[in-house]
């Protein structure tokens, strides 16, 4: 009797054990199909990102070779300035070189035309003076005409 007892409970624990494999099992079936349906779900939105994750890709590798062409532009850009700046300062230095020459020359002008004043009134001078003495010549020259 103690050995049918003992059947008895081995049943019993065998049955509860079952029972709980059992549920086990059910657990785990429908965390794999969860888990299956998912991973079917993650693979369909991943399936929908693609195409904007290649557009996203195209648009952002357009994006970038439109930079690295403005950047090219841009130094060149930068290449012509300074090209220009050269040539402008350039410009601008002989542009004062010739301001300089223009301004000793009005120098030399004004000192030369200075001078012809100078020139032109001892000129006067010197004609009035010989105006002077030609009428004293005369006078003395009618003078001695006349006493002869």
């Amino acid at each position: 009797e103690d050995s049918k007892k003992q059947l008895k409970q081995l049943e019993n624990d065998s049955s509860k054990t079952s029972a709980v494999a059992e549920q086990e099992m059910v657990k785990l079936t429908e965390n794999l199909q969860r888990s299956l349906q998912n991973r079917s779900v993650l693979e369909a939105k991943m399936a929908e990102l693609r195409p904007a994750q290649q557009n996203h890709l195209l648009r952002r590798r357009a994006a970038e070779e439109n930079a690295w062409k403005l950047l090219r532009d841009t130094q060149l850009h930068d290449e012509e300035l300074c090209d220009l700046q050269k040539a402008l300062k350039a410009k601008c230095e002989e542009k004062e070189k010739r301001l300089h020459e223009l301004q000793q020359q009005r120098e030399e002008l004004t000192r030369l035309s200075q001078e012809a004043s100078r020139d032109a009134r001892e000129a006067a001078t010197l004609e009035a003076e010989a105006t002077q003495l030609k009428a004293k010549a005369t006078e003395e020259v009618q003078r001695e005409l006349a006493l002869d």
